[in-house]
């Protein structure tokens, strides 16, 4: 009789147990549908602004289209040294600066934006934060629902008052490359100057700096100027500091038209030997890169005109001028002409020389 109840009583515990198999309470909710945080934030102080560029991605996330106003929002945290600051960007404070940062929302999306994935620039004057000697900064994005995840965080030092700008800037087109100038600034803030360089006279600038010199300098040459390139320069004082930049505004020069108009460099050393039945000529060439030919030309002493005598193609430096009148006297000056067709100053005239008689 025991036997046959034990069967029993298993499967009526079986059945009673299965709908609760499995589970270990009530289930949990859903997880909060946020934005999606800017990705690839650079921030930059330049004059009394600072600015923020971001990509942001204003499409539907899991199901659930943002809900305008849609906007970015800048998270930060005043320190009272750049130590304190950077002990914000360890990871186990990442939730501590969510819950505490301070939001300084900035201008909403167009709403034909969304949808999109777009870059764009926002600035934040600088009297927004107050006289913190050093700041934590994120950035987020929020819609009418959520804020998203806030970026990674960097840590800034203001400059204030802002360093003011070059005085002047000038992009001078040489045969070797363009060269900027740039008036030197009093203030011994501006130790650094940043050079932002684009080809293409409709062409944004970049995030990042091309080259950044000593500001004593005054001077760079662009050697990576290339005929043929439209050629614009940003240029801004930096200050010395730490994590996020800090520039003066910044001015533009150019464009620039970058062709080759220069003339080559003279042929140097121009020498002069009689031989029989002529006249031998040396010289130094003048060491122009696109150098291409020299032309020699030939004076008669009876006053006649410069004529063509012949021409040497780079690299020879010597021409043997054959055919004269042994009874006259004759003089030389030669010209280098590059690819282009530029010629030089002449090189000349050498003393008059009357070319050996032949022997016979």
């Amino acid at each position: 009789m025991t036997r046959r109840i034990l069967p029993v009583f298993a499967v009526f515990l079986a059945a009673f147990l299965a709908p609760g198999c499995g589970h270990r309470g009530a289930p949990r909710p859903p997880l909060p549908r946020i934005p999606e945080e800017p990705r690839g934030v650079h921030w930059r102080q330049r004059g009394d602004h600072l600015e923020v560029v971001a990509d942001y991605r204003l499409l539907a996330l899991e199901g659930r289209s943002l809900r305008p106003p849609v906007r970015p929002v800048v998270l930060w945290v005043p320190a009272r040294s750049p130590g304190e600051a950077e002990s914000w960007r360890a990871r186990p404070r990442a939730g501590e600066f969510r819950r505490s940062a301070a939001e300084i929302p900035l201008d909403p999306f167009p709403e034909t934006l969304l949808g999109t994935r777009t870059k764009a620039l926002r600035l934040v004057p600088l009297d927004r934060f107050g006289k913190a000697p050093a700041v934590v900064l994120a950035l987020a994005l929020r819609d009418r629902r959520a804020r998203s995840f806030p970026s990674p965080r960097e840590t800034w030092q203001p400059v204030r008052p802002p360093l003011p700008a070059p005085g002047r800037v000038q992009a001078i087109p040489e045969e070797t490359g363009v060269r900027l100038r740039w008036g030197v600034s009093r203030d011994p803030r501006a130790r650094f100057v940043d050079i932002y360089r684009v080809v293409g006279a409709e062409a944004s600038f970049p995030r990042e700096p091309w080259r950044r010199v000593e500001a004593s300098a005054g001077e760079l040459l662009d050697e990576d100027a290339r005929y043929g390139d439209v050629l614009r320069y940003e240029v801004a004082f930096a200050a010395d500091v730490p994590g996020i930049a800090v520039e003066s505004p910044a001015l533009v020069a150019g464009p620039v038209d970058y062709r080759d108009v220069f003339p080559p460099a003279a042929p140097r050393d121009l020498d002069v030997v009689p031989e029989p039945g002529g006249v031998r000529l040396l010289w130094t060439p003048g060491g122009s890169s696109d150098e291409a030919r020299v032309e020699v030309y030939r004076q008669a002493e009876d006053g006649g005109e410069w004529v063509l005598a012949g021409t040497v193609d780079v690299p020879g430096a010597t021409f043997l001028d054959t055919g004269l009148d042994p009874g006259r006297r004759y003089r030389y000056r030669i010209v280098a002409v590059d690819a282009r067709g530029n010629r030089s100053r002449p090189a000349g005239p050498t003393p008059w020389e009357r070319p050996r008689e032949e022997r016979r």
